[in-house]
């Protein structure tokens, strides 16, 4: 009885395991050291942690200048997660079939505050989830990109609430998902044509 409660539990260690090393697989794949564009999700409940990664969110840009507004588009259809029980549980929460992509609004680079403290510029942004829009500071590393146009990374951390959404709650209340969410990303500018004294 004793072998098979170890066996057991090492078989459980190993899924775990597993589990890490893909959520690492897929932040290394979306490391935007290629310049590419990224967004990871964190996310965590009173038993567990988990991410849902999206490696094609949509960079608007009609200008094609980093001195005007830059829209984000990210489809929600186009997260992934390790788990898909996981995955439709996140498109019910954000109301996918209602509102099918998460837009971010970022104000023109030489608008931004840039902060000597801490190195990073300080964007204000707008984050619109579930059909509900929220104002926010967000402070990102804006850097040339090797390709073409530049990288602006950040993270940010938010919560489900503020966008109307109640932490869900499962195994009749037994798991509860926590209300802060953190949001990782990278984001190619398309700048084409701009000159390293244009970044904020």
């Amino acid at each position: 009885m004793f072998k098979i409660f170890l066996y057991s539990i090492l078989f459980v260690f190993a899924i775990l395991q597993s589990m890490q090393s893909d959520a690492s697989d897929k932040n290394k794949n979306a490391s935007g050291s290629d310049c590419q564009s990224f967004v990871v999700i964190h996310g965590s409940s009173n038993i567990n942690q988990f991410h849902f990664t999206h490696d094609r969110p949509v960079v608007e840009n009609a200008s094609g200048n980093f001195k005007t507004e830059n829209y984000i588009r990210i489809p929600v259809n186009g997260f992934d997660a390790s788990n898909n029980k996981m995955l439709s549980d996140f498109h019910d929460m954000v109301k996918a079939e209602e509102y099918p992509d998460i837009h971010i609004e970022i104000e023109p680079g030489k608008s931004a505050d840039f902060d000597e403290t801490s190195g990073r510029t300080r964007f204000k942004s707008k984050i619109s989830i579930a059909g509900k829009t929220n104002e926010y500071i967000i402070p990102s590393e804006v850097s040339a990109c090797q390709v073409s146009g530049y990288m602006l990374k950040g993270n940010l951390m938010v919560k489900l609430t503020d966008f109307g959404i109640e932490p869900p709650r499962k195994v009749l209340g037994a798991v509860r998902v926590n209300n802060e969410v953190f949001i990782n990303f990278a984001f190619r500018i398309p700048a084409e044509g701009m000159l390293t004294e244009d970044l904020p």
